[in-house]
C-alpha cells in the first residue's frame, strides 16, 4: 500500500494501463521465452502493481500506474544488495529477471520466485515469530549510503505528516471510538520525539498485506517498492499490526535493540497505519477496517507500557 498521491485514502486507485494474462504471455514470449508456455493467472492488484502467477514457481509483478515505475526500479537495484547481507529464513523476494520496457508495454517489470503463504491479516503469525522478525529487521536496519532515496511519506519525521493526520484523526474521532485519549496522548508524544540524523535502510511499507504467513510462520516480507532510507520506526510499527498479545509486543523489543524514543515513534506510525486501514476499510473493505481497528486498540492498550 504505497501513498504517492493525494487520493491515498479512498481505496485502490484505478490502473493506468490494460494488463491481462495475454499481455504477460506476450511479454514473456518476447523477453523470457522459456517461461512463455506456462499457465498464467491473475493474483491480485495493490495500489501500484498487479501480480500474476506464472506456473508453479514464479510470479510477475508489473506496474499498473506510472508512479510505480520508480518503485520497481528501486527493487531491481537495491534488493539483491540487501538480500546478500541478511541471513534469515524469512524470504525477501529478489527479482530473478528484470523485464524491460518494450513496444508492447512501456515500463519495467519483474519476475520473482513464488512465495507460499497468506497475508498476515488472513493468517496471523504465531508468537514464536517475534524473534525471527526482530532478527531480520535488525539486520535490515543498517546505515544506508547517501544515494539511497528518502521517501516523501515514510521514514520521515511524524511532524511532517502531522497536519494531514491531525485532520484525519479528528475525522475518525467523529466516526469511531478508536481514537481514545490514550491514542491521542501517544500520538502527541510520538510527534514531539526527536528523529535521529542517521538514515537507515527500511522496508517502508511493512503492514499485514506485505507479510506472508505459512502455517503460522512468517515466510516472506513482500512488496519492497517503498524501500528507502530514513527513520526505521516506520517499519517497527508492524509489531502492533501483527501481534495480538501485549507480551509478544514487549518481547519483540527484548530481541530488537533500540531506544525508547524510537519505540515511541513506532507507536505513532502504528497510529498512522491504523488510521489509513480504518479509513480505507470504511470505503467497503471490511478486512482492512479490521486491521485498522485492531491496531488502534493495541496501541491504546499499550499506553504507558513502553
Amino acid at each position: 500500500m504505497s501513498h504517492h498521491h493525494q487520493g491515498e485514502l479512498r481505496g485502490i486507485p484505478p490502473a493506468e494501463v490494460d494488463i491481462s494474462p495475454a499481455l504477460i504471455q506476450q511479454l514473456l514470449r518476447e523477453q523470457f521465452p522459456e517461461h512463455a508456455e506456462k499457465d498464467i493467472w491473475y493474483l491480485s492488484a495493490g495500489w501500484d502493481n498487479d501480480m500474476y502467477r506464472v506456473g508453479n514457481e514464479l510470479m510477475v509483478r508489473i506496474p499498473r500506474r506510472f508512479i510505480a515505475v520508480e518503485l520497481i526500479e528501486n527493487e531491481q537495484r537495491y534488493l539483491p544488495l540487501l538480500r546478500s547481507r541478511i541471513d534469515s529464513r524469512i524470504n525477501m523476494p529478489v527479482p530473478i529477471s528484470n523485464g524491460q520496457p518494450s513496444d508492447i508495454f512501456p515500463w519495467p517489470w519483474t519476475i520473482l520466485k513464488w512465495q507460499e503463504g497468506k497475508m498476515a491479516f488472513q493468517s496471523a503469525p504465531l508468537s514464536n515469530q517475534i524473534e525471527p522478525l526482530a532478527d531480520f529487521l535488525q539486520q535490515l536496519h543498517q546505515p544506508a549510503p547517501p544515494d539511497v532515496p528518502q521517501s516523501e511519506v515514510r521514514g520521515i519525521p511524524l511532524k511532517e505528516r502531522e497536519a494531514s493526520y491531525s485532520q484525519q484523526l479528528d475525522l475518525l474521532k467523529k466516526s469511531s471510538n478508536l481514537i481514545t485519549p490514550n491514542v491521542t496522548k501517544i500520538w502527541n508524544e510520538a510527534v514531539n520525539t526527536k528523529v535521529p540524523k542517521e538514515r537507515k535502510w527500511m522496508h517502508g511499507d511493512l503492514h499485514p498485506r506485505n507479510v506472508l504467513v505459512h502455517q503460522g510462520r512468517i515466510n516472506a516480507l513482500i512488496d519492497w517498492g517503498d524501500l528507502n532510507a530514513g527513520d526505521v520506526a516506520t517499519d517497527l510499527s508492524c509489531v502492533w499490526m501483527l501481534f495480538e498479545q501485549q507480551e509478544d509486543r514487549k518481547r519483540f523489543f527484548d530481541y530488537y535493540t533500540t531506544d525508547k524514543a524510537t519505540i515511541k515513534r513506532a507507536l505513532g506510525w502504528a497510529i498512522v497505519f491504523g488510521a489509513i486501514f480504518l479509513e480505507v476499510g470504511l470505503g467497503n473493505r471490511p478486512e482492512y477496517h479490521q486491521v485498522g481497528k485492531q491496531t488502534l486498540e493495541r496501541v491504546h492498550a499499550d499506553y504507558g507500557i513502553f
